[in-house]
């Protein structure tokens, strides 16, 4: 119960016999990123990065459904992929077969832990994107394991670039409450979700509710969260370090009312 709080607390104490408790990256809430798409200045940090390379062959970690994989094949670039939810990556195979066949033939996606894939060339491009950077960084030193397979797999001009949220304040806060509802083949879909941000323990919530009406008006309910570690720069420029790689630069994207600080890194001049 310690990581739900105020109104999803009192739905999951009131429901507490029919409402089922899922993993939010599998399942019910990956409707949620059918929804969402890559920004337009994402996107083009991703394209413009990866084709300042001796190639076009790009590794997304985490590629999720598919969002930013086919944006970045549709622009040319050959992109391997890793993800660890069958749903997410059954959204992708979804996407992949209304595309082109020449784009479809670009992109590579299966499933995978990124920690013990083995990455079996050079990229010119790794990225990690939304954010995962933060659920991962409560294993620092997994993280750095990580980091270090990345360093290995790129091409000499390669980068590698991730992004955390770089607009928190020093005390708490919760943001807005949003719903998505969906209508399809009379069956009705409604997400509630709200962010809890505590900044002294260093942690940001993201609470879920989602229930499912069908036509005959049986009800499914479904609760989940996110749990994300609050990265601070000097966390980063830390964790590069010991992997051997530096900041080249940084950007920051305005993406669903928050700033997302884009960092691009590089092989560091040596590694010991």
């Amino acid at each position: 119960m310690k990581y739900y709080f105020e109104v999803f607390k009192d739905i999951l104490q009131l429901y507490e016999h029919t409402i089922e408790e899922v993993e939010f990256y599998d399942g019910h809430f990956v409707e949620m990123y059918d929804l969402m798409d890559g920004v337009p200045e994402e996107i083009e940090l991703y394209g413009m990065e990866a084709l300042k390379g001796e190639g076009r062959e790009v590794l997304e970690l985490c590629c999720g459904n598919g969002r930013i994989t086919t944006k970045l094949a549709e622009m040319g670039l050959l992109v391997d992929g890793y993800d660890l939810s069958d749903s997410m990556l059954e959204k992708l195979h979804n996407r992949l077969r209304h595309l082109p066949k020449n784009i479809h033939k670009r992109i590579h996606c299966e499933k995978g832990d990124i920690f013990t894939a083995d990455f079996r060339k050079e990229y010119d491009l790794v990225i990690l994107p939304a954010t995962t950077i933060c659920i991962l960084a409560d294993d620092e030193e997994r993280l750095i394991q990580l980091m270090n397979k990345i360093r290995a797999c790129l091409k000499p001009s390669g980068r590698f670039i991730f992004d955390y949220r770089c607009d928190f304040g020093d005390t708490k806060y919760k943001s807005d409450m949003m719903t998505i509802t969906k209508k399809e083949d009379n069956n009705t879909s409604l997400i509630i979700m709200q962010e809890f941000v505590n900044y002294i323990q260093g942690r940001a919530i993201a609470n879920f509710y989602g229930q499912d009406i069908d036509n005959h008006s049986h009800m499914k309910q479904y609760i989940s969260y996110t749990d994300k570690k609050i990265i601070v720069p000097e966390d980063v420029v830390s964790m590069l370090n010991s992997a051997g790689m530096v900041i080249e630069r940084q950007q920051v994207i305005p993406i669903d009312n928050y700033d997302i600080n884009f960092v691009i890194a590089k092989k560091g001049d040596s590694h010991g």
